[in-house]
Formats: structure tokens, sequence, C-alpha cells
């Protein structure tokens, strides 16, 4: 029997596993060692920028810290200052579904940023092609309290920046035998990105005793989440069309 599908890969200093693609996103590592690096967001929709150490010029102006997150206008510059660390994640369509009613770049401190009322465990924003569940927390998950869904319609990729995981993943079963599939239990390094296929149902355990960063990512924009009130700078966005 097959297993269940899934992509995984890993980010290392190869450079031809700098940048990763899933679920019509991409994701680059930017790592500014001895010398300051420039670049620019590409071109068609919004990016996102998290900086995990040191600082940056994001679109004229500074960000400095850990877990500092940045949503940029297409072909914005960034600078990154020697010894920088960061991940830009971009969307991979050419029109995107949501229109930005604000001034960019607009640039939240992660830690200190407050997550819904209902919803305490996930920190929410959106760009004009995609969302983001941003989640952190120290020590093993309760395996007790584990949440298995899937998404009927939409793929979603998994970032991990810091801790161990363990992406579990099952194809439900339907009345053709012939295209069941085994579970994967995936046991996920930092940093990684795992995609999961829509219909595949999944729950992920951090299984550290230190902390954990997990950022869920989905092209386009969760409107779901929107409806319910979770994606904390959607007053920011409408659609461009319904």
């Amino acid at each position: 029997m097959k297993p269940t599908e899934h992509a995984y890969s890993l980010f290392d200093e190869d450079t031809t596993k700098a940048q990763l693609e899933g679920g019509g996103i991409v994701v680059r590592r930017l790592h500014a060692q001895e010398n300051a690096e420039g670049l620019t967001t590409p071109s068609g929709c919004e990016s996102i920028l998290i900086l995990m150490g040191s600082s940056a010029l994001v679109g004229g102006q500074r960000i400095a810290g850990t877990r500092q997150l940045a949503i940029l206008a297409p072909d914005a510059s960034i600078e990154l200052e020697r010894e920088t660390l960061a991940w830009l994640i971009s969307a991979v369509m050419d029109a995107a579904p949501f229109t930005r009613l604000a001034a960019l770049p607009e640039i939240f401190d992660m830690d200190g940023l407050q997550p819904p009322a209902d919803n305490p465990r996930l920190k929410m924003l959106q760009t004009d092609a995609m969302s983001i569940n941003w989640v952190r927390y120290q020590g093993p998950r309760d395996r007790r309290q584990l949440s298995p869904h899937s998404h009927a319609t939409f793929a979603q990729g998994s970032l991990a920046l810091e801790g161990r995981f363990i992406h579990h993943l099952r194809t439900p079963w339907g009345k053709d035998a012939d295209g069941w599939r085994e579970d994967v239990h995936l046991a996920a390094d930092s940093p990684s990105l795992t995609t999961i296929p829509a219909g595949v149902e999944h729950t992920t355990e951090g299984v550290d005793g230190d902390w954990h960063l997990l950022i869920d990512l989905f092209e386009p924009p969760r409107r779901d989440y929107i409806e319910r009130g979770w994606i904390l700078n959607a007053m920011d966005y409408q659609p461009t069309s319904k």
C-alpha cells in the first residue's frame, strides 16, 4: 500500500535548497553573513518577510529583533544587515484575490501580537494573496489534545522554523480499497517545508522540550477564517471580486 501523499524538504546551506515551493507558495531562506545583502520582493502580489534575528530595511523602514513580521508590497526593496537571518514568503499567482486598503510595509511584533479571543492558540494574518497561521509554543504538544482535520479544496504548507515536529497524515478511506493509503507519521526538523494536499487528514505534534514555531501557509487567503473574525488584519483588505 502506498503512503499518504505529501512533500517534505529541509532547508540547508546548499543554494539549491535555499528556496522551496509548495501549495502555490514559495519560501526563500535569506541569510546575510559577513556582508549586507539586498533584494527585491517578487512582482505581482504582496510578500511576507519574517526576521529571525538582527535587522533589515524593508520598503525604506527599519525593523530589528527576533520574530518580526513585515507585509511588503510587490517590487519592494529589502536590505539585510550583516548576520541577519530572514524568510521571504510569496504566493505564486498573477492576480491577487484581495485589494490592500492600507499603506505598506506593515510590521508586526509576533511575540506581542494578541490572538483572537475565541482561538487563543493561533495568530492569523493575510496578504492580498495568502494567509498564515503563526503557531508558537513551548514544550511538547499534549498528545491528548491534537486536532486532526482536512481541507477539501486547498493544500496547506507548513513551515517549521523552531523545534521538531511530527506531521500525522491520513488518507480517508473510500469505497475503492485500491485507493487506500498508509498513514504517515512524518518527522520534520527545522527549518523545513511540508506540503499537505487537499483532502488529506492531518495534525502536527511538537515533540521538543523547548520552543516550537510552525507557520501554516494558505493560498489564497482563507475566507472561512476571515468570516469568523480570526484574521487579525482582515480590515486592511477587500475582495477584488465576490
